[in-house]
């Protein structure tokens, strides 16, 4: 797995209105794609295709190589924790 840093571009656009966090976050995944998909479960009530983290014109990501988290584990949201005070319910047995 890689640590992933996934980071609002435009947190003022309206598509944001179906997501409960709009602010930098830290994600495990093996991938951007499932790393994106795992904010999108974890922070919008709406499908993923309208959900502001799946979408890279809203949203960038970047692969974090000195992190400080652990890259071995299952794929989850990390942090901060502001964000994981504002999630849902994501994780791997969800994608």
């Amino acid at each position: 797995m890689a640590i992933w840093q996934l980071y609002p571009i435009d947190s003022r656009s309206p598509e944001w209105k179906n997501s409960t966090y709009r602010g930098p976050v830290i994600v495990r995944a093996g991938s951007e794609e499932a790393a994106r998909a795992l904010a999108s479960l974890g922070f919008c009530q709406a499908p993923q295709a309208q959900c502001p983290w799946s979408q890279p014109y809203l949203v960038s990501a970047r692969l974090v190589a000195e992190s400080g988290y652990i890259e071995n584990g299952r794929a989850e949201i990390l942090g901060p924790p502001n964000a994981l005070a504002a999630k849902l319910d994501a994780s791997e047995d969800n994608l």
